[in-house]
């Protein structure tokens, strides 16, 4: 393979590619009909992309492009990074979402917690009372502990009149 009209002052017309410094190139390119690889010129990563024309008989010519690996990259990894910050993006998004969904479906159950504490500690009001905004599971419980809590404020009011009439009682005495 002679070179025809380069574009890089390494090649000279009529080289070959063994003359350039590409002689590891020329059996991947004589061997196929279409080929692409990689070298280094100067430093720099090079893609080579290689395309044969056939001519009259078994001769063929090979189109020989070389192209600095960071120009052909340069709209992928463009493309990958905002990619990527799309990405982070929407992960945090998600996350948030999935923060607020939980506490908003969580806050019932964190009502009921509290009630059920202040019960067991005695310093509940009684006549405060869990909302009730479903019929599932959770509603019944709420509406299971309001009934409790319902009984137990009569219960006390009852407690409450009982110990005032024994006081009257008592005070008459």
């Amino acid at each position: 393979g002679k070179v025809l009209p380069p574009s890089s002052s390494r090649f000279k017309v009529g080289d070959g590619l063994s003359q350039s410094g590409l002689g590891h190139l020329l059996n991947g390119i004589s061997a196929n009909d279409s080929f692409n690889g990689t070298y280094e010129l100067d430093g720099v990563e090079q893609l080579v992309f290689s395309e044969a024309i056939p001519l009259l008989g078994k001769q063929k010519w090979h189109l020989f492009i070389s192209v600095d690996q960071s120009v052909v990259y340069a709209g992928l990894n463009d493309a990958l990074q905002n990619s990527i910050l799309m990405s982070v993006i929407m992960l945090l998004v998600g996350i948030a979402g999935v923060f607020v969904v939980l506490n908003w479906l969580y806050r019932p159950i964190i009502t009921l917690k509290q009630m059920v504490i202040d019960l067991s500690q005695g310093q509940a009001d009684l006549t405060r009372r869990l909302p009730v905004t479903s019929e599932d599971d959770l509603g019944e419980i709420a509406s299971g502990i309001n009934r409790f809590v319902k009984n137990l404020q009569e219960l006390m009011k009852e407690v409450s009149f009982g110990s005032k009439d024994i006081g009257d009682s008592i005070a008459k005495l």
